[in-house]
Order: structure tokens, then sequence, then C-alpha cells
């Protein structure tokens, strides 16, 4: 008769195989300061512009352009929303700065593609604060998925800013460049 394996060796190994998820839930290294994620970011996909700002002792993060300038919030589980720009929305909101982990925590994301809210947490991998983590969650950071926000350089600031000098809004070379009008179809996209 064969015995069962050691209960230590049986955690041992399912400690073994959850490490990389409870890793990638959990962060690594501490930022700098609470307010080290201040600024302004690419969104997940790269097809818009966010802008991090803190609001008294909570950090929260606006969508401030969308590739779509028209683009209404058609998904959101609330009826109510789903007529209100999608530019605006406080995609990121209510984190507060947990300085013994370095990550900012109790916050909010809003998943546009689905419509709904989830818990979430933020961090910066290996002090590099040019990527910006968001782990959503139901209940655990063990259920989630973790997208990136990378952070804009001084030329792709310097580009946005341009694009809200520019009369329609968009940098005159990006239309250029795309041989295309806000209006055309082939531009038109799906709802986030």
């Amino acid at each position: 008769m064969r015995t069962p394996p050691a209960p230590s060796l049986l955690l041992a190994l399912l400690l073994l195989w959850l490490a990389p998820a409870l890793a990638a839930a959990d962060g690594a290294g501490p930022a700098a300061d609470a307010d080290a994620l201040l600024g302004r970011y690419w969104l997940p996909d790269r097809d818009g512009e966010i802008e991090l700002y803190r609001d008294g002792d909570r950090y929260s993060g606006r969508v401030v352009r969308y590739d779509v300038p028209d683009q209404r919030d058609v998904r959101n589980v609330d009826a109510a929303l789903r007529g209100r720009p999608f530019v605006g929305i406080d995609m990121l909101q209510g984190f507060a700065f947990d300085a013994d982990d370095g990550r900012w925590v109790e916050g909010t994301i809003y998943d546009a593609y689905s419509g709904k809210t989830y818990d979430a947490r933020l961090w910066f991998e290996h002090d590099r604060t040019d990527v910006l983590y968001a782990r959503g969650f139901v209940g655990t950071p063990w259920v989630g998925r973790t997208v990136t926000f990378d952070r804009m350089t001084g030329a792709e600031l310097t580009a946005a800013a341009a694009r809200a000098t520019a009369p329609d809004g968009r940098a005159a070379e990006a239309e250029a460049a795309s041989g295309k009008r806000e209006g055309d179809e082939a531009r038109a996209r799906p709802a986030p």
C-alpha cells in the first residue's frame, strides 16, 4: 500500500504552483512616495489618455482623451449613465496610499468594456514609475485581472498639448498621417 505524500510536501507544491499568481496579485516594491503616480498615462489599449490626480488624501484617474471623441459609456450597467461621455469618466477612483507596501489600495477601477466597477489596487514594480499596474478584482486580489498604464513621455505630452489646442481637438499631423477625418466611417470604433 502506498502512503500519501506528507502535508508539508503538498503545501510546498501548492505554494510553488501559486507563486506567480500571488506575486502578480501582490505587486512588487514600494513606490518612492504617495504622489509618484500623478501624471498622464496611456489607457491600456493606447486608445486614449488618463490623468491621475490627487483629491485630498485619495487618488483618482480621469479619462481626458479618447480616440473616438464623442464616445458614450454605452455598456454601463446603470442605464442612467449610458449616455454620459466616455471622456471625463473617473476610471480609477478613491485610492489611498499604503506606505508600508508602497501601493495604492482601497480604490476602484471602471471597466468600460463590461460596464462594471471592481475593487482595485495600483503599484509600480522595481522602483520604475513609467508603468503603473492596476489589478481589478472581486473580493480578493487573487481573483482578478491586471492591466498596465504606460506613463506618457515628454514628446507624447507635447503632442497631447498640440491636440488640445488644435481647433478640432486633434493634432493636425495625426489627421494627416491617418488620411482620415473625424467623421469618416473607416475611423469608427466599437464602444470601449
